[in-house]
């Protein structure tokens, strides 16, 4: 019984072997391949990496705004409490005294209606236009900033509710709303990469059909012989991950230099823009993504193409 056990035990180990060995042969046959047509492989995988350049510059400059927006949110968050016409001068700075015993408040400040007057002059140029005005239309104003950006909207929440009060302005809703379209642009860009997978699928998939065209009889030798459909799969499927593979990366490369490209158009421009590097993440998850769909659209063609293929 121990010695049927220990023969099963090393067939099954001489299977593994063999099963890793035909794996490293099916490597190193992919690589012939791409050696000895280095043109066809080389076209396929620029035809991938031109598709990929522009939606991977869209996600990479869609973070780095993201990125931005981080520290312009923290910026930008401060409340403007407009005053009602009916409060008076000494009643905002009972007022403002309350705010700045606040915990949650930083650097309060006072604006007056004839501060705000001359601000506006000196921003809009208007200096003749409202030293005509006989009455001043601004209300009393309070500027402040919450010490942590968390507490913006309660602080919104609960300072509209005064009686002091009239109305409350947040600074950093156009930061919101900028935030917003960034998420939309992220979804329609995914969606489009999603949409493009297909079409990629088939630049590898029409590779490799064109692969078993060309070595046709040598399928049919191996059919003849015995050899299953996963054996004679397995080299394409090794020639599909390089396809996707290598298309990935050429496309993560032309991306990086259209980003440069851009940078050095808006610094000729005068605009003074920096954009992280490819986001880690993207490159991550891209990487896999690419190889594994390239195996996915090899191992469909394959499929569909061996069975085309009868021996004679």
């Amino acid at each position: 019984m121990s010695h049927h056990h220990a023969q099963r035990g090393h067939t099954v180990s001489a299977r593994f072997h063999a099963w890793l060995a035909h794996h490293g042969e099916s490597l190193h046959d992919a690589l012939r391949r791409l050696k000895r047509r280095p043109f066809g492989y080389l076209l396929s995988m620029l035809v991938i990496a031109v598709s990929l350049t522009i939606p991977i510059t869209l996600l990479a400059t869609l973070h780095g705004a993201r990125t931005a927006l981080a520290g312009w949110t923290k910026e930008a968050a401060q409340l403007q409490l407009f005053l009602k016409p009916t409060v008076s001068h000494r009643e905002a700075e009972a007022l403002l005294r309350t705010l700045r015993e606040d915990p949650l408040i930083a650097e309060p400040r006072l604006i007056t209606p004839e501060e705000g007057l001359a601000q506006l002059a000196r921003a809009h140029a208007l200096d003749g236009v409202l030293s005509e005005l006989k009455d001043n239309p601004l209300p009393t104003v309070i500027e402040l900033k919450p010490r942590s950006a968390a507490d913006l909207e309660v602080l919104r929440t609960r300072l509209a509710v005064r009686p002091e009060v009239d109305t409350v302005r947040m600074d950093s809703e156009a930061v919101q709303r900028l935030r917003g379209l960034i998420n939309a642009g992220e979804r329609l860009t995914l969606i489009f990469l999603i949409i493009l997978a297909p079409a990629l699928a088939i630049t590898v998939g029409n590779t490799i059909r064109l692969e078993l065209e060309r070595h046709a009889e040598e399928v049919r030798l191996l059919q003849l012989i015995g050899a299953t459909h996963a054996f004679i799969r397995r080299p394409l499927l090794y020639a599909g991950a390089i396809l996707g593979l290598g298309g990935t990366l050429l496309g993560l490369l032309f991306a990086g230099l259209a980003m440069r490209l851009l940078l050095q158009a808006a610094a000729d421009s005068g605009w003074l823009i920096t954009l992280p590097s490819l986001p880690p993440y993207l490159v991550l998850t891209l990487i896999p993504i690419g190889t594994l769909l390239g195996i996915l659209a090899a191992w469909l063609a394959s499929a569909l193409q061996i069975r085309r293929i009868h021996p004679a």
